[in-house]
């Protein structure tokens, strides 16, 4: 009889932990969008606790996210950095970089469920135009023409906004069903620890393809002007530069994520487009003076009111998304569909 007790008690306790298994894995599907992505849907019934708790919580836990994370975000920086220079014309840049909005929308709707209303698709693509007419308009004015582009630059560059989209996707679907501002310290951190070597190695490939310098040759030159401020006249110094721009740097990654756990990765590169004409407007100003000053034109106040009205527009649009749109309620022995995510 003790043996019979301690068998239903075994038993019982092993339903129990199956049964907070299955919740647990109700909820990650129903509040995390990779795992909506990933995961089959689950059906169970009312006799589910006394069957074998389904292998639901196969997603790939937050670390291996982190690797993918960095690994896109070096890719694509390396990719930038080695086909702006050869662009031809430095105004363009700005006006290719728009083309990550579209392919956001795309990479949400298909990988998060996302869905966006008629206001939130008209303000973004305000702010697109606004900020590529005034860059074009700008480009033409100094250069009378666009005929010095460099079309494999240019497609370099439009193919290196894929890894941007989806890694901003991604750490949108890894943090807006995390609460709390650990969890974008956290991913920061681990983020660009990963990244070392992630652009070592898309850095060496990137060269490799253009025919550019050896990369270990500029490892160690860039090493060695920051550290003992050796190889150009620009070099005594650099530490300083480095130390001071840290802490912008920082606070620039970690509001990105905020960004993204708290709004979408579309609301964050509206954001990143209305930073575009300010930089050239204050860069204009007589207290900016050197290799980085801009020549002001009255076409930069245009591109600010027209991005802003996209983003003010589309800021209401989410408002009457969320009006719309209610959560669907957690079932533990029963859970519907998720219904398409509704995100800033």
């Amino acid at each position: 009889q003790q043996q019979r007790q301690q068998q239903q008690q075994q038993q019982q306790q092993q339903r129990s932990q199956q049964h907070r298994q299955l919740h647990d894995c109700l909820l990650e599907q129903q509040h995390d969008p990779i795992a909506q992505a990933t995961l089959p849907p689950i059906a169970t019934n009312e006799g589910a606790e006394h069957s074998e708790a389904p292998n639901c919580c196969s997603s790939r836990p937050a670390y291996l996210r982190w690797v993918e994370l960095a690994f896109l975000m070096a890719l694509q920086i390396s990719m930038e950095t080695a086909c702006i220079p050869r662009i031809g014309n430095d105004n363009l840049p700005p006006v290719l970089q728009q083309a990550v909005v579209p392919l956001t929308f795309l990479l949400a709707t298909l990988i998060l469920k996302a869905s966006y209303t008629y206001l939130q698709l008209f303000g973004a693509t305000l702010v697109v135009l606004g900020v590529s007419c005034g860059f074009v308009a700008t480009a033409l004015q100094q250069h009378h023409s666009l005929g010095n582009i460099d079309g494999v630059a240019v497609s370099w560059f439009l193919c290196s906004r894929i890894p941007q989209a989806l890694s901003n996707v991604l750490g949108e679907g890894i943090l807006s069903s995390r609460n709390g501002i650990a969890w974008v310290f956290r991913t920061t951190l681990y983020v660009q620890i990963m990244a070392i070597p992630f652009n070592f190695l898309s850095a060496m490939l990137v060269s490799k393809m253009f025919g550019s310098m050896n990369i270990l040759e500029d490892y160690s030159g860039g090493i060695r002007c920051l550290l003992w401020g050796e190889g150009g006249s620009q070099c005594p110094g650099s530490w300083q530069a480095a130390a001071v721009f840290a802490v912008p740097g920082a606070a620039y990654l970690i509001s990105e994520f905020q960004v993204l756990q708290h709004a979408s990765a579309t609301t964050y590169f509206l954001l990143a487009a209305l930073q575009l004409p300010l930089q050239d407007l204050l860069l204009s100003l007589p207290l900016f003076h050197g290799a980085l000053d801009a020549t002001f034109h009255p076409i930069l106040l245009v591109q600010i009111v027209i991005v802003t009205a996209g983003l003010t527009i589309y800021a209401l649009g989410v408002g009457e998304q969320d009006e719309s749109e209610t959560e669907p309620p957690i079932q533990v022995h029963g859970i519907r569909d998720p219904a398409p995510r509704s995100r800033a």
